[in-house]
């Protein structure tokens, strides 16, 4: 356990009404942010965590203009915020996953980088659910504008 991590999660927690936030015995957080289901996660380094959260299935027929989308926000983070989108091959979920070392991140950054998080994870969500067309190429990198971009 990383007392960076419990730290963390302690503030993390007093902001948003939950004092006993704290991870598990596998060192896991996870929360509920409206329809976004978001896990935090200490890596095995003990001085980075995951910010991870599964945003639909891709299945075994996934269409070539979702994936191709999704590799499109992918590149240069410009449809990500500086998380990555895959394909977990196992389950068929489409995750998102964002990487912060501990040492680099404090209140309020922390809450800066959850919110932009959970509101992409939104964003994705909601556009994997509409049709996708091979035409529809720039559509992710319009979403980062809507929330700006991580510099």
């Amino acid at each position: 356990m990383s007392r960076n991590f419990d730290n963390l999660l302690a503030e993390l927690g007093a902001a948003i009404g939950i004092p006993e936030l704290c991870a598990n015995e596998d060192n896991i957080c996870k929360l509920l942010f409206d329809e976004v289901a978001v896990s935090l996660e200490l890596c095995e380094d003990n001085e980075s965590f995951y910010i991870c959260c599964a945003l639909g299935q891709a299945g075994p027929d996934a269409n070539p203009a979702q994936l191709a989308a999704l590799l499109d926000a992918n590149y240069l983070f410009s449809g990500t915020g500086g998380a990555t989108l895959g394909v977990d091959k196992t389950s068929g979920s489409i995750v998102m996953i964002r990487s912060e070392r501990l040492s680099a991140l404090r209140q309020p950054q922390f809450l800066a980088v959850l919110e932009e998080f959970v509101n992409l994870a939104e964003f994705w969500q909601a556009r994997l659910l509409e049709p996708f067309t091979s035409a529809e190429q720039d559509a992710p990198t319009d979403a980062i504008q809507d929330y700006g971009a991580r510099v």
